[in-house]
């Protein structure tokens, strides 16, 4: 489950499994399990599953251009460490071992 920052959540709504609510939602009334929801009132938007497939292409497709930007402004290919929130395209394994790379990832609430 992930939670947006500032969203509201309202007593007595019941927040299912394996779902995302957008940040500065307002959940008046309950959302159901495997669903992207958002807004004010806070609706479903889409499945999932879909929402997933979706924002893979537009990961790979968001990657690819950061790339092609960073070999524009520096003239190099770019490292792992460059590639910022791309890093899950070319890392598997733990995250606690990034840090060791030179990638620092990053969450709600780091300063």
């Amino acid at each position: 489950m992930i939670i947006g920052i500032r969203t509201i959540i309202l007593p007595s709504v019941n927040i299912r499994n394996n779902l995302i609510i957008g940040a500065g939602s307002v959940v008046i009334k309950d959302i159901p399990s495997d669903v992207v929801a958002g807004g004010n009132p806070a609706k479903v938007i889409s499945i999932l599953n879909n929402y997933y497939d979706k924002r893979k292409n537009f990961y790979l497709n968001e990657a690819f251009w950061y790339a092609i930007k960073f070999i524009q402004r520096t003239g190099k290919d770019p490292e792992m460490k460059d590639m910022g929130d791309f890093f899950p395209l070319y890392f598997k394994g733990e995250l606690q071992n990034l840090n060791s790379l030179g990638v620092y990832t990053r969450c709600n609430g780091d300063n």
